[in-house]
Formats: structure tokens, sequence, C-alpha cells
């Protein structure tokens, strides 16, 4: 608010400055000055709606006051993250983000979601036909990113495990209907990266002060034979 104001002000000054010593120099900081307002945000119209579109926030780091969690109730749907996951056979990402409280009890997702007690943090589980999917929280990087450890099943022998990096945070969309035109918050879960574990993976897990550790995993079909460290910060 503060940014605003200040910017505001900078561009009534530079509009009196230009109508007071009309030329280029004035010009220029009027120009200049409306850029530093408009710079960080999405501005459009809608009808006669001026509507500025991207928020400012930054990610949620802390889970703790919350309604959507990856470590307590009410927990994000796996399905949820499943759509993020895509599927084993294409290339590249194809959804990267998702409206969490639109999705959580969609029938796009509906789904038999368990949890199950272990170690720091629970693992939550759905079954949706043949395919399951279930997550594991492992911790939240300096700047906002979280970690989830990923187990994925089609239905066969095979269960594809994965790290996969997430932010939550909320971002502005439009509502229209015949009558009105509002702005809206979203709360997403958006797609950072993924790590690969592979097939089976059965080493251990670990993230501390923006470490992570990849253990080895033997006699198994993972692609994780040795012990890997990543900064993640």
């Amino acid at each position: 608010m503060l940014y605003r104001l200040l910017t505001f002000g900078t561009f009534l000054v530079c509009v009196v400055w230009l109508a007071l010593a009309p030329g280029f120099g004035p010009a220029v900081a009027c120009l200049a000055s409306v850029t530093a307002a408009f710079r960080y945000e999405f501005h459009g119209v809608i009808g006669m709606h001026l509507l500025s579109l991207t928020p400012r926030d930054a990610p949620v780091r802390s889970l703790t006051n919350t309604r959507y969690s990856f470590s307590k109730p009410e927990f994000v749907n796996p399905m949820v993250l499943a759509d993020l996951h895509g599927w084993m056979s294409d290339t590249g990402d194809q959804v990267v983000s998702i409206n969490v409280p639109g999705a959580n009890t969609s029938n796009r997702y509906f789904a038999t979601v368990t949890v199950t007690d272990k170690g720091t943090y629970p693992v939550v589980s759905a079954r949706q036909n043949e395919q399951s999917f279930s997550y594991q929280y492992l911790g939240c990087s300096f700047s906002g990113v979280h970690l989830l450890r990923t187990w994925s099943s089609g239905g066969g022998s095979g269960v594809f495990c994965d790290i996969m990096l997430v932010t939550l945070g909320t971002e502005s969309a439009a509502e229209i209907d015949p009558s009105a035109v509002k702005k809206v918050e979203r709360f997403v879960v958006r797609k950072v990266a993924m790590i690969p574990l592979g097939d089976r993976y059965e080493g251990q897990l670990s993230y501390r002060l923006g470490l992570l550790t990849i253990g080895a995993c033997r006699g198994m079909a993972t692609l994780r034979n040795r012990k890997q460290r990543l900064a993640i910060l």
C-alpha cells in the first residue's frame, strides 16, 4: 500500500510539473512513474471495470494457519497433486497449477482418502478406481517451496516415486456473470519441479536447513543407487 501511495504521489507531482513546464523531461518522468506503479501487476478492463489481477503476496511458507495443508487436516487432496504430477507416458508439464478450494472436494478429484501416521509427518493416500497416489511432507525451503515425497501407481506392479516441489499462494481472477464483474482470490498449489526417484524407491529422505538428502536404495528398480545431496533454498 505504501509503495502504491508513493508512486501515485510521484505521478501527481510529475503531472503538475508537465502542466507547468511542458517538455521532454517532465513527459519522461510521467511515463517512468506510471511504469513504476504498474510494473508488478497486470491491469485489464472488463466492461466498465478496471481489474488488477496479479497479487504481490509471497508464497505461503508456514502451514500453521492455512486451511489446506500437507501436514495436518484439512489435507490437500492427493488426486490434486496426481494431476500436477502428470502421466508417466507424457513428457514435460501439462497441468502446473490448481485452485485448491475448488478442487479439494470436487467430483473431478473425488477419491477415497486415508491418512497413515508415519514418522514426523503422515502419509496421505487416495485411490480412484485403479489409480492411487500418496504423499508425505518433507519440509519447506527458505523461499517458500514445499517438498513432498510421492508414490504413484496406475494399478500395476510399479510404484513410481518422486519428490515434488510446489508452492502455495493466492492469485487474483475475475468472476463474470450477467449482472456483475468482480475480483476474486484463489488459493493455488503450483508445481515448481519434480525429482524422480524411480520405481519402488525405499531409501531414506531428509530435508534440513535447505539441504535435501536422498539416500541410496539397493535391490529395487530405482534411479538412486548412491547417496545424493541437493541444496534447495
